[in-house]
């Protein structure tokens, strides 16, 4: 389920308004952040998608993972379909190490402050605008 539609379902949109008040912008301003330039707004998308559930489930571990899984895990599947051999290899070595981290995240999570997320999104925006 993608994070659009997970928004849509009636009682996640009455808790999202409910927990984040969505604030008025009645200021018409020049941007102050605009779009970088090489940055694909897909890729920012995915990965605040990513630290959503993350976070989400650091919050609340109790919930079911999406059965569609991850979107790399999607991806490898269309290399394995194309018969990109040596891609699919490496990509599957580095979606697995990250399965490893991520469950050793959920596993110490008691021990994390809950500052780290915060810091988490701003190192994964860095990386994605290099």
């Amino acid at each position: 389920m993608s994070l659009t539609s997970f928004l849509e379902i009636p009682d996640v949109k009455a808790k999202f308004k409910a927990e984040f008040p969505k604030p008025k912008f009645d200021i018409k301003r020049e941007l102050l952040a605009p779009q970088i330039l090489g940055v694909h707004p897909r890729l920012v998308g995915t990965a605040f998608d990513y630290l959503l559930r993350f976070y989400a489930k650091y919050l609340n571990p109790q919930p079911q993972e999406d059965e569609w899984g991850w979107v790399a895990e999607g991806a490898l599947k269309v290399l394995k379909r194309q018969g990109e051999n040596q891609l699919y290899e490496l990509a599957n070595v580095a979606v697995a190490e990250a399965r490893r981290n991520y469950l050793n995240f959920l596993s110490y999570f008691y021990m994390i402050p809950k500052e780290l997320p915060v810091g988490i999104v701003v190192l994964s925006l860095t990386v994605l605008t290099l």
